[in-house]
């Protein structure tokens, strides 16, 4: 069980591998990130995300060092690709991009139950829908 932190507060939660916790508007919890070095290799990195009404934030957690997060807005210039299904080497995963800007996130998670469901929450964020009776 990993020990997280919010911000610079004194708000501490216990996060297992792949935890994601949701409420009516809002979701925590650990996801995969994926990441690249100048393009010749890429690799899955663990990160810490909060989930609110207007936007997602996240940020790989180094402990007794200072954090640097990574903050999408849900405008109108996002988009969100579909939710993906894989399997690989016996392992089932989900995996879905989001693109802002000209970046492209891609996200992915083994907790294939919540990790469903924390897409679409984002799609609804993202397209305006309706989720969990919660309208932006």
């Amino acid at each position: 069980m990993e020990r997280v932190t919010f911000n610079e507060c004194d708000n501490v939660i216990y996060l297992n591998d792949d935890d994601i916790f949701m409420d009516r508007m809002n979701a925590y919890g650990i996801f995969y990130l994926k990441v690249s070095n100048k393009k010749f290799w890429t690799k899955w990195s663990k990160r810490v995300f909060i989930l609110t009404p207007i936007g997602l934030r996240f940020w790989k957690h180094k402990k007794e060092k200072r954090t640097k997060s990574k903050y999408i807005k849900f405008y109108s210039n996002i988009s969100i690709s579909g939710l993906e299904n894989v399997i690989e080497n016996g392992v089932n995963y989900l995996t879905f991009q989001i693109i802002h800007q000209q970046n492209f996130y891609t996200f992915k998670s083994y907790n294939i139950d919540f990790f469903s469901s924390l897409y679409k929450m984002i799609d609804s964020r993202i397209n305006n829908k309706s989720f969990n009776n919660y309208i932006d």
